[in-house]
C-alpha cells in the first residue's frame, strides 16, 4: 500500500503554504490529492461590481465545496449535488471576472474530486496563465497530469514546487508520492527523506517508505520506518494500517525459507 494521488476524501482550506490532505485510497495508497483542497475564502475588497458579484459566488463555491467533502464519506451522492453546484458557482464567478485565478483553481480541484481529470487540467492551465508560479495551482496540476499519464511533466511540475518551497515536507512528499506511482524506487525514497528532513515526523512519509522496502522485501527496514509510522501518531489510520503491516510482516518471518 502507498499512498497516492487519487481518491481523497478529505478537505483541507489552504492558507499561504499550501498543504494536501491525505487518505487511504481504494487503491490501497496515499497521493498529494486528486482532489479536495480549496483556495479559501477571498476577503479583499472589490473594485467593481463585476468583480464583487464575482468574489460572492466565489466564497459561495468555497462553502458548497467544503460542505461537499465533510458530507463525502456519509452521503455520497449529496456530496456530488454539492460539488455541481460549487462548479457552478466557480464557472460565474471566472465569468464575471477571467482574470480571478483562485476561480479557476477551484473549478480544477472541483473537477479532481469528481475524477474528470481532463477537465481539471484545462482549468489549472487556466489558473497557470494567470499566475505561472502560483504554488496551489501546480501541485494540482501536477496530480492531473500522473492521472492522465503525462509522467514526465508531472515529475517537471513537482519538482518545480521542491525548488520554490524547498522547506516544505508536503511537497518532497508529494513529489515522491509520483515517483511511487511510477516505480521509481530510488527517486522515491529520495523525496521521502528530503521530507523527513524537514519534519522526522512526517507522518505519510514514513508510511510510504515502509511500503516501499516492504515491496522490495527488505522486512526488516519495513519494519522500522511502520514502527515509526505508529510512534508518531498512534490513533491515525495510517498507524492503523501499519499496526496490520506489522501483523503481516509476523507471519512473512515465522514461514518457513523456501529452497528455491
Amino acid at each position: 500500500m502507498i499512498l497516492t494521488a487519487s481518491r481523497m476524501l478529505t478537505l483541507i482550506l489552504l492558507t499561504t503554504s499550501t498543504c494536501f490532505p491525505l487518505a487511504i485510497s481504494a487503491e490501497n495508497t496515499i497521493t498529494p490529492s486528486n482532489s479536495d483542497v480549496a483556495m479559501p475564502v477571498i476577503e479583499t475588497q472589490a473594485h467593481s461590481p463585476d468583480e464583487k458579484e464575482a468574489i460572492q459566488h466565489y466564497n459561495e463555491g468555497v462553502r458548497l465545496f467544503i460542505a461537499a467533502q465533510a458530507d463525502a464519506t456519509i452521503n455520497r451522492r449529496a456530496a456530488d449535488r454539492l460539488r455541481k453546484q460549487a462548479e457552478k458557482q466557480f464557472k460565474h464567478a471566472a465569468k464575471l471576472n477571467p482574470k480571478l485565478t483562485e476561480a479557476h483553481t477551484n473549478l480544477g480541484y472541483v473537477m479532481m474530486s469528481r475524477r474528470k481529470y481532463r477537465r481539471a487540467k484545462n482549468h489549472f492551465e487556466d489558473a497557470l496563465a494567470l499566475q505561472p508560479n502560483h504554488s496551489v495551482t501546480l501541485s494540482g496540476y501536477g496530480v492531473v497530469l500522473e492521472e492522465l499519464n503525462f509522467h514526465d511533466k508531472a515529475i517537471e511540475t513537482l519538482k518545480q514546487l521542491t525548488t520554490q518551497h524547498p522547506e516544505s515536507d508536503r511537497y518532497w512528499f508529494n513529489l515522491g508520492s509520483i515517483y511511487q506511482k511510477q516505480k521509481n524506487t530510488k527517486g522515491a525514497q529520495g523525496a521521502y527523506h528530503e521530507a523527513l528532513l524537514r519534519n522526522p515526523k512526517h507522518q505519510p512519509s514514513l508510511f510510504n517508505l515502509g511500503t516501499l522496502f516492504h515491496q522490495n522485501k527488505n522486512y526488516e527496514e519495513a519494519w522500522v520506518y511502520y514502527e515509526r509510522t505508529i510512534q508518531t501518531d498512534p490513533g491515525t489510520p495510517l498507524a492503523l494500517q501499519s499496526r496490520r503491516r506489522l501483523d503481516e510482516l509476523k507471519r512473512i518471518k515465522s514461514l518457513p525459507k523456501s529452497n528455491d
